[in-house]
C-alpha cells in the first residue's frame, strides 16, 4: 500500500495560497451568509476546473461533488431523507 501512496505523492504539489483553498473558504462564507447566487457561481467555478476527460453527464456526478464539498466544509447533510410525502433530496 505504501507504493500506491508514493505514486500519488509524485503527482501532488502542495501550494500555499491555493485558488482551490480560497474557493472552499468563499463557498463556506457564501453558505453561512445565505448568498445562494454567490455559492452557485463558486460551484460553477469548481466544476469548470474538472478536466473534460473526467467529466460524466449523469446527475449523480454533480450530487457527489456538491456532497463532498459540503462535507469538507463541515455541514451536516441528510441525503435522500424519507418523509411522509416521499424522498427529500437536498442536492
Amino acid at each position: 500500500m505504501i507504493g500506491a501512496y508514493g505514486i500519488l505523492a509524485d503527482y501532488l504539489e502542495i501550494r500555499k495560497g491555493s485558488i482551490v483553498r480560497e474557493l472552499l473558504f468563499q463557498s463556506e462564507d457564501a453558505l453561512n451568509t445565505l448568498d445562494m447566487d454567490g455559492f452557485i457561481a463558486l460551484l460553477k467555478s469548481i466544476f469548470s476546473r474538472i478536466l473534460n476527460t473526467l467529466f460524466l453527464p449523469q446527475e449523480a456526478y454533480y450530487h457527489s461533488i456538491v456532497y463532498l464539498l459540503l462535507e469538507l466544509l463541515g455541514f451536516d447533510i441528510s441525503i435522500e431523507k424519507l418523509t411522509n410525502i416521499g424522498e427529500l433530496m437536498p442536492l
